[in-house]
């Protein structure tokens, strides 16, 4: 990923990575990844491709990176923790939450 996750972002990078990971979610709800084009996803967030490039290498990155903002939002870490009958409901129940 062409953007540093690790550094502090500001308010505009925050915008523009919220942007971008919620119109591929958007779009992911109409048709396969397969199908979205980074032309498609800018125009549904309307940015321009040089932006989506300062950020991103392409949209496997972009999807590399929606991973990682689902992962850190439904708390994976914590499944190391539970019993593995335990888990499956948890990580559904997050995802649904996250989803909805």
């Amino acid at each position: 990923m062409k953007y540093d996750l690790e550094r502090k972002s500001n308010r505009f990078a925050q915008r523009t990575l919220s942007a971008f990971s919620g119109s591929l979610f958007a779009l992911l709800k109409k048709k396969p990844f397969e199908e979205i084009t980074v032309n498609e996803l800018c125009k549904t967030c309307n940015y321009p491709r040089a932006t989506f490039y300062n950020y991103f290498e392409d949209i496997y990155d972009l999807l590399a990176y929606c991973w990682r903002l689902l992962a850190k939002e439904i708390h994976v870490d914590d499944y190391v923790k539970m019993q593995p009958d335990e888990r499956l409901f948890v990580l559904f129940d997050r995802i649904y939450d996250f989803m909805t």
